[in-house]
């Protein structure tokens, strides 16, 4: 599993599993069909991360900027501190 991997670690970023219940930043940089097609297939989203907010104002999550890595940054580790995010335990 992964918690064997990252057995000293705080937080893990993992990229893939939209189709697992883990908490997710969705980044959104397709064409405008194929990010609804993300949008409508994966779930428990907390954040969305783009490069053009304004394209994505009816999103019920915060939207970030892609370049703004220290609110997107910000964002993480408030989610991590306030325990909504999951972490691993053996």
């Amino acid at each position: 599993t992964i918690a064997t991997l990252v057995v000293d670690a705080d937080l893990v970023l993992l990229e893939g599993f939209k189709w697992s219940s883990y908490p997710k930043l969705i980044l959104l940089t397709g064409s405008s069909e194929e990010n609804q097609e993300l949008l409508s297939s994966a779930s428990n989203s907390i954040a969305y991360i783009t490069s053009a907010q304004s394209s994505h104002q009816q999103l019920e999550s915060p939207v970030y900027d892609r370049d703004d890595i220290e609110a997107l940054a910000d964002f993480i580790l408030q989610q991590h501190h306030n325990g909504h995010l999951k972490y691993f335990r053996e």
